[in-house]
């Protein structure tokens, strides 16, 4: 992009193209009010980047998730989509430090009830981001981990058991990116209690 320093001269626009640069994934109104910028002044200079190729889009349910063109893969941007949302976060953090968990486990450590988990649980299985674990025999559940190969858990009747499809990826790309996710304090603070390189 020859003219991608002239389109940036703006120092409205240049300061959105950066908040994108630096946050990938971030939405709209985090723009808006991270910046202080006013949405229909925003609205302008994004459909201008947009134009002019310099970022990217992604509709996801209510929100326009904002990146810079050819900065992120494609599985960067799914797994950056959901780490912005603070429940599916919770739930991939707690699953990489106890391994596995069922549905009624983590409504009960999170604190939210089993119909909202539930919901949540079933976009991470539709985006691969987990999977049901495999009952190996009675209380034991097979993973695919490199250095785990069961967990034990006691389950009631037709429990489920979620585990992460790839931990290291997670874990490493939480490590890469902890200063791109917004409230990013929490995923420093999670990240100082466990080293996944020891599991």
């Amino acid at each position: 992009m020859a003219d991608e320093e002239e389109i940036l001269e703006s120092e409205t626009r240049n300061n959105i193209y950066q908040f994108i640069l630096n946050y990938p994934g971030v939405h709209f109104s985090e723009i808006s009010r991270e910046l202080k910028i006013p949405k229909s002044t925003l609205n302008y200079h994004i459909n201008f980047l947009t134009k002019k190729e310099l970022i990217t889009s992604i509709d996801e349910e209510r929100y326009m998730r904002f990146f810079v063109n050819k900065k992120i893969g494609i599985e960067d941007k799914k797994l950056l989509n959901i780490l912005r949302k603070k429940q599916q976060r919770k739930i991939i953090m707690y699953l990489l430090i106890n391994t596995g968990a069922s549905q009624i486990e983590l409504s009960r450590k999170l604190k939210r009830t089993p119909s909202t988990i539930s919901e949540h649980l079933q976009k991470l299985l539709d985006s691969e981001i987990i999977e049901i674990a495999k009952k190996k025999e009675k209380n034991i559940i097979f993973t695919n981990y490199q250095n785990i190969k069961t967990i034990k858990k006691t389950l009631i009747g037709r429990e489920k058991i979620y585990i992460l499809k790839d931990p290291y990826y997670i874990y490493n790309f939480l490590s890469n990116n902890k200063n791109r996710i917004l409230d990013s304090e929490e995923v420093k603070d999670f990240l100082s209690l466990i080293d996944i390189s020891e599991c």
